[in-house]
């Protein structure tokens, strides 16, 4: 996975994004769009409704936001709940770490923390500003 500019053919237009690189081909995703051989294989064969059911985690799949609406009067887990985006973020911040430090880098998903490294270590927290503290 990289983050680039990407050319888009029949065009002088670069984008930014991400290009994602697998064994069965490439996925370019940006702000605006989501492209690629995968991206491109859906339109002949899409996935199962019941994926997207399932996903929703029982619920009928609409927008973000109305499902953030939907879950707020249920009381509800939305589709984009917190817990899976702060696995999904703490991967990449931890990317970012050892990209910066030039290492690998030990992480304890239980723990939450960088095993072995007190610099690395460093990068997970920063001083609070003094009367924004809040005790962990």
């Amino acid at each position: 996975m990289m983050i680039c500019d990407r050319w888009e053919k029949g065009s002088d237009k670069f984008e930014n994004g991400i290009l994602i690189e697998g064994d069965q081909g490439r996925i370019f995703v940006s702000r605006s769009k989501l492209t690629g051989e995968p991206v491109d294989a859906l339109k002949e064969h899409p996935l199962p409704p019941e994926l997207f059911i399932r996903l929703y985690k029982g619920n009928t799949p609409t927008s973000h936001m109305e499902n953030f609406f939907h879950c707020v009067k249920s009381r509800g887990e939305c589709v984009s709940d917190p817990f899976s985006h702060h696995r999904s973020l703490t991967s990449c911040h931890l990317a970012n770490i050892a990209i910066r430090l030039g290492r690998r880098i030990q992480w304890d998903p239980q723990a939450e923390q960088i095993l072995h490294d007190s610099e690395a270590a460093t990068f997970l927290r920063r001083d609070q500003r003094k009367g924004f503290e809040i005790p962990a």
